[in-house]
């Protein structure tokens, strides 16, 4: 562990498993400084998936524990856990827009739950659709827009707050070269503002050149083991 950081998540010895005897994470141990960006890396299947959600407490381990900010997880209690979920944000991989509701709308729910005022609202949502390139579609329904589009708009919704903490899953799988770089600097801006950022990817081009610590899953164990 760094001298100067402390770690915002830490997992120690977690294993999850599904019924009847599926093992989706086997003995996971890491940790991850605030203000860092760690990459998920594996095939398909590998659990990264899964590692997010018991993150963000959408699972719950089946051994080890999991804490965030130093509270583990699993005795939160359900308030708690729903302050916890204000903290944590996560760009899912099948996007969870609302389909009947304009872009501009879907990025700026996440704020009003969390009782911005309108005009920090209108500020930080137009700024995210400017610098994602989705500015000229934020009157459109989200059902209406392209696959890449939607992740793009998924993106958006979940740094609306800057939160101490962005999960992304696969949050480049449908963009092209251009757009992914779009959405890798907006992660470096979150970064330098103490936003940590944990992103499960396949594209290797992302993090390849990258000085970004790596977690390498292969089913459902660690096959790289991260410095400490």
């Amino acid at each position: 562990m760094s001298s100067n950081k402390k770690p915002i998540v830490e997992m120690f010895n977690v294993t999850k498993t599904y019924p009847p005897d599926v093992m989706a994470l086997k003995d996971i141990s890491f940790f991850v400084d605030k203000g860092e960006m760690l990459y998920l890396t594996g095939m398909s299947g590998a659990g990264k998936t899964t590692l997010l959600k018991l993150i963000c407490g959408l699972e719950t381990v089946s051994k080890g524990s999991v804490k965030v900010g130093g509270a583990d997880i699993s005795k939160l209690k359900p308030a708690g856990l729903q302050q916890l979920r204000r903290r944590v944000s996560m760009a899912y991989q099948d996007f969870k827009l609302l389909p009947d509701r304009t872009v501009l709308e879907n990025v700026a729910m996440a704020m009003e739950v969390a009782y911005k005022d309108s005009n920090t609202i209108q500020k930080r949502v137009f700024y995210l659709l400017d610098l994602l390139k989705m500015s000229n579609k934020k009157d459109t329904p989200a059902g209406k827009l392209s696959r890449g589009e939607q992740q793009r708009v998924t993106i958006a919704r979940a740094a609306a707050n800057s939160p101490p903490l962005i999960l992304a899953d696969e949050p480049t799988g449908n963009l092209d070269p251009a757009m992914t770089r779009l959405v890798i600097n907006l992660f470096i801006e979150l970064l330098k503002n103490g936003t940590t950022v944990i992103c499960a990817t396949h594209d290797e081009s992302i993090y390849s050149d990258t000085n970004c610590r790596r977690l390498d899953l292969w089913q459902g164990q660690m096959v790289t083991k991260l410095e400490t």
